[in-house]
Order: structure tokens, then sequence, then C-alpha cells
């Protein structure tokens, strides 16, 4: 996240002062939240348990460093990330378990779990709840690693999609796209167990209440629509498998919204000129091996118009 609370913010200014008890205090403050931010990337808890270890004893070897206060905990789950990432290696871009190898998931300890003696009305909702958690677990843990990185950053830690890119070494539309591939990997799993499109939400609101460290902080998850918007470049990009597709996607950033705006004005079926200023690049290099460059005079021809059609020069 970007900010901290007030509280942990005093702790973390007079820690950087030379407060020894503070400093401490936010070890074992920073303990507690980093364990719920390991553990959704990881579902192993043992091997959470030692990768917050790590983290906390890098964060008192380095804290010296941290220059923003403000910056506390992006800079701390920036740690527990690399972290993350160099365990997983070369599994970070594959599934590190197929579904048929996963067996029951422990849920993580809750400390506001309803005791003992219940009705049998009860008793059968919370069978029924407990096996759509474990649906949900065994969803998630299917997923890439990456892609339970960026479900957990975006939607429980509320990271903009810029400080993802800053912290996953991409631009920022590929991480959108890569978000976008992550829901969509999410809903995938989902229906293969009967849950339909409707059931993502429903899904990550039930895996952060599931994992969250206090009943509180559990009362807080909430996904918005405006958490899970992608924009329609990334969504072209993460879709893109084709030289066609690619072209029109050049084309589309290239060209830009008031070219767009352009296109909804003609005839369908018709065709377009489109100028293209000097300043902006050859939207084709970077798709097509090609030595020739644009002239100024050139023009984009669009066979029908619009931006998810197919494009010739």
């Amino acid at each position: 996240m970007d900010s901290c609370d007030c509280e942990t913010l005093e702790l973390v200014e007079k820690a950087r002062l030379g407060d020894r008890e503070c400093l401490n205090r936010l070890a074992e403050r920073a303990r507690v939240r980093l364990h719920e931010y390991v553990y959704r990337l990881t579902l192993q808890e043992d091997l959470t348990q030692d990768i917050v270890q790590e983290t906390i004893l890098e964060m008192l070897r380095l804290f010296g460093k941290l220059r923003q206060t403000d910056r506390f905990w992006g800079w701390l789950h920036g740690i527990a990330f690399n972290k993350v990432r160099n365990h997983f290696g070369r599994q970070w871009r594959h599934k590190t378990r197929s579904l048929s190898e996963i067996g029951d998931i422990e849920l993580p300890a809750r400390d506001d779990e309803l005791p003992g003696h219940r009705r049998s009305s009860d008793a059968l909702a919370e069978a029924v709840t407990g096996e759509l958690k474990q649906i949900v677990l065994r969803c998630i843990e299917s997923l890439e690693p990456r892609h339970r990185a960026i479900l957990t950053m975006r939607c429980y830690d509320q990271m903009s999609y810029a400080d993802i890119s800053r912290l996953m070494d991409c631009s920022e539309i590929g991480a959108r796209a890569l978000f976008y591939r992550a829901k969509k990997a999410l809903t995938s799993q989902l229906s293969r167990h009967g849950l339909g499109k409707g059931a993502l939400v429903l899904a990550l609101v039930l895996f952060g209440k599931m994992t969250a460290a206090t009943k509180a902080t559990a009362a807080e998850i909430s996904i918005t629509a405006s958490t899970l918007s992608v924009g329609p470049t990334a969504t072209l990009l993460a879709t893109a498998t084709s030289k066609a597709s690619l072209l029109t996607l050049a084309a589309v950033v290239a060209v830009g919204v008031g070219s767009i705006g352009d296109w909804g004005s003609t005839r369908e079926g018709s065709s377009r000129r489109v100028n293209l200023p000097s300043e902006i690049p050859n939207p084709r290099s970077a798709f097509v091996n090609s030595r020739a460059e644009l002239a100024p005079s050139d023009r984009w021809y669009y066979f029908p118009e619009g931006a998810c059609q197919a494009v010739m020069i």
C-alpha cells in the first residue's frame, strides 16, 4: 500500500530516529500484516512463515535506507514480493500444482469462529460454505504465482497499476494486461466447478475474508468495478494473438482517442484516411520487420473502420 495509518506512521518516524522499542513494535505489527500478504501469494503456511521471518530480518537490516516514511508498507511489501518471486523461480509464469494434486486445504485459524453447539440448519449452512471455500481456495491455488500476486496487490492492497508496474518491473499497460489475464484464468477455473462468470467477485471477496489477519480487516474486504477495470487498450493487448490484432492495437495507440471518435462518425463499411502527425513514431516498427520509415504524407486506411477490425496500410 502507499499509505500508513497514523499510529504506524508515528512508529516509523520514531524508529528512524533510533528508538529501538518503536522499531521492535513496528516489526511485530508488520509481521501480522506480512503474513496476510504473503499467504495470499503462496497459500502455503510453512513457506509464508519463512518468507515473513526473512522479510522482517531484512527490514531491520535495511531500515536506515527507508527515505519516505509514508511509503513504509509499499517498501516492505516490495521486499516480501521479491522473496516470493525468487522462491518460485521458473514456476513464476506457470501453475505450481494441478487441481488433481490439491487435497483439502486447511484454512488459517480465525479468532471469530462460532463456538460448538449449533442447530442443524446452521451446520448445513456451514457445510455448504465450507465446500465453497475449498473450491475458491483450489481455484486460487491453481493460478500462476504471478496471477495470485497481481490479484492480491490490486484487490486487497488497492495498489495502482503504476505502483504494480514498478514492483513487477513491467509497463503500466503490461500490468493491466496481466491483471486481465489473471481474472480470466480465475474465471475459467471457477467455471470448471460450475460457478458462472458472476462468481468472480464473490470468489475474490470470499478469498480476501478467509485470508484476512483479523475480523476487522475481513470486514473491510470489498471489490469494486473500478478495481477490476483494466481499460480497452489493455484488454486488447491481453487478448491479442495474431499479427492483425497487434497491428490494430498499434494503430489504436498511435492514432489516439481523437481519431477513434472520428471513426464512429462515418458509414459502416466505409474507409477513412487518418493523418499521422510527424512526431508520432511509426507504430509498425514494433510488430513488422521492415526497414522503411513512414513519410509524413503516408496515410493509414481502415477497411472497414473500427478499432477491432483488420488494418490495411
